[in-house]
C-alpha cells in the first residue's frame, strides 16, 4: 500500500519514522503521481528544510558520503559493489562521527 511506501522512503530519507501528519500527506501526494516523483519530491523537501530541522542532517550526511564515495570511485575508476556502499553508509546518521568513519572506509577502498 501507499502508506508503506511512504513509510519506507521517509525512513530512508529522513532516518525516522514519518509521523501521522507526513504520512497522510505524502500518501496523498502518492495518489495523484509515481513513486519515481514522489522520490525526488521527498528528496528535493528534505533539501529545502530548515537546518535543526529532525532529519534534516541524517539526509544531508547521507548525501555527501555518497557524492563522496561516488568522486572517489570516479577518480579511481574502480566500482564499488552495492554491499559495499551500502555497508559505507550504514553508519552515516546525523552525527559528524559517522561520516567521519564512513569517509576512513571510503578512502581505504
Amino acid at each position: 500500500p501507499d502508506e508503506d511506501f511512504v513509510s519506507a522512503i521517509f525512513l530512508n530519507v529522513f532516518g525516522r519514522a514519518v509521523q501521522a501528519g507526513g504520512l497522510a500527506y505524502w500518501a496523498g501526494e502518492l495518489a495523484a503521481k509515481s513513486r519515481g516523483q514522489l522520490v525526488l519530491d521527498m528528496t528535493t523537501s528534505a533539501l529545502t528544510t530548515a537546518d535543526g530541522t529532525d532529519g534534516k542532517a541524517y539526509f544531508n550526511n547521507r548525501v555527501d558520503v555518497s557524492k563522496y564515495a561516488v568522486t572517489r570511485q570516479t577518480a579511481s575508476a574502480v566500482s564499488r559493489s552495492v554491499s559495499e556502499t551500502t555497508a559505507v553508509l550504514s553508519g552515516v546518521d546525523g552525527d559528524a562521527g559517522g561520516v567521519v568513519g564512513a569517509v576512513d572506509v571510503v578512502v581505504g577502498w
